[in-house]
């Protein structure tokens, strides 16, 4: 059996992914001209970054990787503050079009970085119960449908779940890591050697990532790689 334990890094061309617009898609773009997503300028129709934004903050395949105890994994932008606005609109609007987006190029990304990517599932991470049913949503959740459906692998629900309800992106870096990710495994769990891709959003500090893969590992997986939309530099301020 191939493993997956490192991303191997192919080169590739660094374009959108193109997708053909319905008559009311065209005609909602002419009286609503679509915006860049990170940075706000109108943009072409059909396109969803702007070519600054693109050639500026979407990392190349070698810029990609990073690697986080155990886990290796990817990150599809460059940290900036118009980055992390883009990045926050997905964490707390939530537009399903914006949403579908992300998660299409997180899986181009992991695409052109393994071209056969051996993944048995794709897994997220958890948002505290409370929260999700006030917002409506887990953007990593949605995410993680989205690169599954793409990657032509199961959604694997139901196997971490959060403790609390402390709004993580209030807490600086020291605090995330002296108080943890807050992340449990579902009572009853139990995995028999699957490879799985654990979807967040944003990684800070890493904690999250490195606990759910602890977690997932302990409860029987054999490898787990993470993906994320944005990894944020230690102790930038902007």
């Amino acid at each position: 059996m191939k493993s997956m334990a490192c991303f191997k890094v192919k080169d590739s061309p660094r374009g959108e992914r193109g997708s053909g617009l319905t008559w009311m898609e065209w005609l909602e773009d002419l009286f609503f001209p679509p915006r860049c997503l990170l940075c706000g300028r109108v943009v072409e129709t059909g396109r969803k970054l702007c070519t600054r934004c693109h050639e500026k903050y979407r990392l190349s395949p070698e810029e990609q990787r990073f690697t986080l105890g155990t886990i290796t994994a990817l990150s599809l932008f460059r940290d900036s503050e118009e980055s992390r606005r883009g990045v926050n609109k997905v964490k707390f609007q939530g537009d399903p079009k914006t949403l579908e987006y992300f998660g299409l190029e997180m899986a181009k990304m992991l695409r052109d970085c393994c071209p056969d990517p051996l993944f048995d599932g794709v897994t997220f991470v958890p948002m505290p119960t409370e929260r999700q049913k006030n917002r409506g949503y887990n953007q990593a959740e949605v995410l993680a449908r989205v690169v599954a459906r793409e990657l032509g692998v199961p959604l694997i629900s139901n196997l971490l779940e959060k403790q609390d309800i402390l709004t993580q992106h209030n807490l600086s870096g020291s605090m995330r890591r002296k108080r943890g990710s807050g992340c449990r495994l579902i009572p009853g769990v139990r995995l028999q050697g699957e490879r799985l891709l654990l979807v967040d959003d944003i990684c800070t500090t890493g904690t999250t990532l490195q606990e759910c893969g602890l977690l997932l590992r302990q409860a029987g997986a054999s490898e787990v790689a993470g993906i994320v939309l944005l990894r944020r530099q230690k102790d930038k301020e902007f």
